[in-house]
């Protein structure tokens, strides 16, 4: 009788050989954690110590199972055998998982990521925690020729009642490992024994250090809160790999992606879980952190860069259904706009029996490839757009974990790419343009079995089938849907063509709009540089006190005067037309404007009419002098002539201006009919040529030869050709004609012409763009302190408790008592300006309270006391103020009275006013904020709660709005009493509920 042996290298065949590479590796250790019911498994790729962690909190391991199961190469404890050893642990308090691993060899991946590994695991079971098991392992050594499995001994240490594993710990380990290489000289070389024995010994890890090190990089980063829960001592259980050295492939697995490309790394790791679905969460959460040679920690799978639900919603189209037991697919669709409720796609189910495979899910949006054929607007199309062409492609997911390597840059399994290079035209889908995902699960899709280096399933009928369904159902949707021969195509090719046209009508529109804006924003700014600080109104003024001189100083025996006042007459006319032709700027007609560029034209327009009343103003005082100075040194009939010829100068200066828009309306004319009888005669044309191409194709068809059904399908397509064609001539000539109608339209019985619609509704768009923008800024900002608000509480209250421990030594040491007392009075202050942030922070965790007036006098004074004694400011509360009670969010209340308090405080320190107060009054009906600053005038009296709005210096125009807004929503208004300079302004709160005590 004879044995098997089996060689130590037999391991690295099965493991670090069958891996397709890191990514690989590291995805089957997230499926074993999946298995052992962990919420999380979490990478820290520490690349300055060439060291790799991986943590989970699953359910770890015993003692005995770490043998029997981890260190047993094809346990068969996941199989579904009678024979077959106890079946691993399994958390009582969640649902049930179905098992990712099965040929128990999952855990050789290791080797793939580097040479030598610490495990640390901990149970928990229903019982308790169990005690840390600690164990050292060198792969190296499975790969040398000559060794029976047999002749390595794995070291084992462990740790009771919740104590961490420290330094010592690991270096006993490793020595016990050196010891066992050492033994093994009867069967290995000195030269390989003293590599591997250095190898060991350069392994370096202090688990309590890294514990601390990653915990406090991670609180300091602000990524999280607590990470307890990767620890294996105290309270904590699950999992722990510590590998180095680390293979340097990862680096380049890591970094090699561009603005095209996601690496190899994140292609692979990247929706290890399944984020698309929208109807269930995740079982658990998978992280890369990868701690990189700048000191920046980077999470490289966070799970907001994979696809999401709502990017299969916003795609152009999509098709989401079920493939029953028969291979056909049955669900719905969506084609740009148009719902499609069934969509029904056929599989030539040979035999008519159920598939091999098994039913399952398949869920499918495409992008078109262009901004020019798309629905969406730029920005979203350049951000999903983005997406596909990095992470596109089939996704396949058994019970919400990835099945590899499915949905890879290199995969091409179910032909979609390989059709394209045959015919593009006829095979719409790329990776690069769709997110598809399919769903199986294991009780349904058994008999889809996946290979153990994961190079996708076993290729047995139930995989030939699937493949044939897939592509089939790929296949078929674009020959229906999308190819110009489909039968069901019509609404995709018209949707499409019409994208096409509106978007570049609106690229036109928008390269004319640039270019239009660019000219008035240069006008504009010419403008400023040479009227800034409204310097005509000097400009009038010098030439008046110059023409008043030249005339006090007249002297009839030295001029004559006729020529003297026709010249002054001249000269002052010929100023006033100079001086009015800067303000000669072509405000464009039909176009709208942003905030910025509309202020600048609503100056200018404010100047324009300054300028008109000072010229007339001007004019008026200038003729008074010429009056007297006529009644002084003239008589009547030569002042009624200058008069005329003054009119007649100024009529054919008039009728030059006229005549130069006559000129420039007859061109604008002549070029309009010029266009559109061109454009009429090339569309008769191009209609009447492919009229007689189509005469000339039926004409050399034989009829003769033909059935009456391939006569009357004839018919009707050179009906339906004609029938396309005349529409398209027709269409093109109706554009025209609406063009043309366009420009007539500001007549009499039409006051708001097109153009001036659209200039309108594109200032409403360019504000609103704005307003968007503007409010990304504040979401981000109010995420970033959603973020930081338990962390930056946590720290002040230990700065609070380090300033009172530190106060009993500052007692008894006069030196350090003047230290203490200037952080302590430094700290009071900026203590009471950060409790700004308390109301906000209570919106995370909010519900109404009673707020009194009393209160909110007290958190007022804490904030403000030090700035009301800065800028000279009295805060007044009426007892009213102070016994009124209402039922309200605090995180609404609060930040809304402190804006409009620190709004008050600054307009009553800018007042003249001796007496400079801020006062808080209530009545029934009312909450008053008042201060004694310079009021709010009638024409800000809206514009001030307008986003943006502010005539404060550096102000932004957000607080108000955001202010108003935010009471809104709960059910407040904000109001301005009447203008009144004597009072300054008054803002009201209504709608609340005032009473006494």
């Amino acid at each position: 009788m004879a044995k098997i042996k089996t060689r130590a290298r037999t391991l690295d065949m099965l493991g670090r050989q069958q891996i397709a590479g890191i990514p690989t590796a590291l995805s089957e250790l997230f499926k074993n954690a999946h298995d052992a019911y962990a919420d999380n498994v979490e990478v820290d790729y520490i690349r300055k110590k060439n060291l790799l962690i991986l943590r989970d909190n699953g359910l770890g391991m015993t003692l005995s199972e770490f043998e029997d199961r981890w260190l047993t190469i094809g346990t068969d404890s996941k199989f579904d055998d009678e024979d077959a050893i106890e079946k691993p642990a399994i958390d009582m308090y969640k649902d049930k998982r179905p098992v990712m691993g099965e040929k128990g060899i999952g855990r050789l991946a290791i080797a793939a990521i580097g040479p030598q590994v610490l495990v640390m695991t901990r149970s928990k079971r229903e019982d308790g925690l169990g005690e840390l098991v600690l164990s050292f392992i060198n792969w190296s050594l499975f790969s040398l020729a000559g060794l029976d499995l047999s002749d390595i001994d794995i070291p084992i240490l462990t740790k009771q009642n919740g104590e961490n594993a420290n330094f010592e710990d690991v270096e006993f380990l490793k020595h016990q490992a050196i010891e066992n290489v050492k033994n093994l000289s009867n069967k290995i070389s000195a030269s390989k024994i003293h590599k591997i024995c250095n190898e060991i010994q350069s392994f370096s890890y202090d688990p309590e250090f890294w514990r601390n090190a990653l915990n406090r990089q991670d609180e300091n980063s602000g990524l999280i809160d607590n990470r307890d829960y990767l620890q294996v001592c105290d309270a904590g259980y699950g999992t722990h790999f510590i590998i180095s050295p680390v293979d340097f492939v990862i680096t380049n697995e890591i970094d090699e992606s561009d603005d095209k490309e996601v690496s190899k790394l994140k292609r692979v790791l990247l929706g290890f879980s399944n984020t698309i679905q929208n109807d269930r969460k995740p079982r658990i959460n998978a992280s890369f952190r990868d701690h990189n040679l700048a000191g920046e920690t980077i999470d490289h799978i966070a799970e907001q860069e994979f696809f999401t639900h709502e990017d299969v919603e916003l795609a152009d189209h999509y098709f989401a259904g079920n493939i029953n037991q028969f291979g056909q697919f049955s669900g719905k669709g969506k084609i740009f706009k148009e719902v499609l409720d069934n969509v029904p796609i056929n599989w030539k189910n040979i035999d008519n029996t159920p598939i091999s495979c098994g039913p399952f899910k398949i869920i499918l949006a495409a992008v078109q490839g262009t901004k020019k054929d798309t629905l969406l607007s730029p920005e979203l199309h350049e951000y999903l757009r983005g997406k596909t062409i990095k992470l596109g492609g089939i996704y396949i997911y058994r019970d919400d974990i990835r099945v590899l390597p499915y949905g890879g840059p290199d995969v091409d399994f179910f032909g979609v790419e390989k059709r394209r290079t045959y015919r593009a035209a006829d095979s719409y889908f790329s990776n690069r343009n769709m997110i598809c995902y399919i769903e199986l699960t294991r009780e349904n899709n058994s008999t889809l079995q996946e290979k153990a280096g994961r190079e996708g399933f076993i290729e047995n009928k139930a995989y030939k089938q699937f493949r044939s369904i897939i592509e089939n159902f790929f296949i078929s949707v674009a020959k229906q849907y999308f190819v110009d021969s489909g039968e069901l195509a019509e609404t995709f090719k018209f949707e499409k063509d019409r994208n096409k046209k509106n978007y570049e009508a609106l690229e036109k529109r928008a390269k004319l709009k640039n270019e239009k804006k660019k000219q008035l924003v240069k006008d504009l700014d010419v403008f400023f540089e040479n009227f800034k600080d409204e310097n005509f109104a000097s400009l009038l003024l010098n030439k008046k006190i110059d023409i008043e001189n030249k005339i006090y100083s007249f002297n009839e025996n030295l001029v004559d005067y006729n020529s003297f006042i026709t010249g002054i007459e001249s000269e002052k006319i010929k100023f006033l037309e100079d001086l009015k032709s800067n303000f000669n700027i072509k405000i464009p007609n039909g176009l709208g404007f942003n905030r910025e560029i509309s202020n600048l034209i609503d100056k200018f327009n404010l100047l324009k009419n300054e300028f008109q009343v000072e010229s007339d103003k001007f004019n008026t005082s200038l003729n008074k002098i010429f009056i007297d100075f006529e009644n002084k040194h003239g008589n009547k009939t030569d002042l009624k002539k200058r008069v005329t010829d003054s009119l007649l100068q100024q009529e054919e200066s008039y009728k030059k201006s006229i005549e130069q828009l006559y000129t420039e309306t007859n061109r604008s004319i002549k070029g309009l009919a010029d266009w559109a009888t061109k454009e009429i005669r090339k569309n008769k044309e191009e209609g009447f040529r492919s009229l007689l191409q189509l005469q000339t194709e039926v004409a050399s068809i034989d009829f003769s030869n033909k059935s009456n059904n391939e006569l009357i399908e004839l018919k009707s397509t050179v009906e339906k050709q004609f029938q396309n064609l005349s529409e398209t001539v027709s269409n093109s000539l109706k554009d025209i004609q609406i063009q043309i109608n366009t420009s007539r339209e500001q007549t009499s019985e039409n006051t708001l012409s097109s153009a001036r619609l659209v200039s309108i509704l594109e200032t409403e768009y360019e504000v609103l763009k704005e307003h968007q923008e503007e409010n990304l800024e504040m979401i981000q900002l109010g995420m970033a302190f959603g973020v930081i608000h338990h962390e930056f509480n946590h720290n002040i209250l230990r700065v609070r408790r380090g300033i009172k421990d530190l106060s009993p030594w500052a007692k008894a040491n006069p030196k350090l008592q003047e230290i203490y007392n200037n952080i302590r009075t430094g700290f009071d202050h900026l203590d009471g300006y950060l409790r700004t942030f308390i109301p906000l922070s209570r919106r995370l965790t909010r519900r109404k309270s009673i707020i009194t007036g009393a209160a909110l006098r007290s958190f007022l004074e804490e904030i403000f006391t030090e700035r009301l004694e800065k800028e000279n400011v009295e805060m007044l509360f009426t007892n009213e103020f102070l016994n009124f009670r209402i039922q309200a969010f605090s995180s609404t209340i609060y930040p809304a009275i402190v804006n409009l308090v620190d709004n008050a405080i600054y307009w009553a320190s800018q007042s003249s006013s001796l007496q400079k107060k801020v006062t808080l009054h209530a009545d029934n009906e009312y909450l008053f904020i008042a201060d004694t600053g310079p009021g709010v005038p009638l024409i800000d009296r809206e514009n001030i709660f307008e986003f943006g709005f502010s005539r404060k210096i550096g102000g932004r125009g957000m607080g108000l709005y955001i202010v108003r807004q935010t009471l809104e929503r709960d059910g407040f208004n904000l109001e301005l009493e009447e203008f009144d300079p004597k009072i300054g302004a008054v803002f009201k709160i209504s709608q609340i509920e005032v009473g006494g005590d």
